[in-house]
């Protein structure tokens, strides 16, 4: 089952120096990173700050093997979870 997260759940996660995810907390669970898929980035509304969106996307798979896009606000500093696939 897919599940799209609007707005998106403020999760709690450890990173490596480069800022990848290694681990989160979701639904008082630790899920260990297995693999990153994919990332990608989006910076929208640059021109207009108070509408401005700068996060790192991150499509990951668990060691349990949930799929999970997870992204990092490069501009508040906080991950949130926006979707997961099980």
């Amino acid at each position: 089952m897919t599940r799209l997260f609007q707005p998106a759940i403020p999760i709690a996660v450890e990173s490596d120096a480069r800022g990848r995810p290694q681990q989160f907390y979701w639904q008082e669970r630790l899920h260990r990173v297995a693999r990153i898929e994919q990332s990608w980035e989006i910076d929208t509304d640059w021109w207009t700050p108070a509408e401005r969106a700068a996060r790192t996307y991150f499509a990951v798979t668990t060691q349990a093997g949930l799929l999970c896009v997870v992204y990092h606000d490069r501009l508040g500093g906080a991950w949130y979870l926006s979707s997961a696939y099980d």
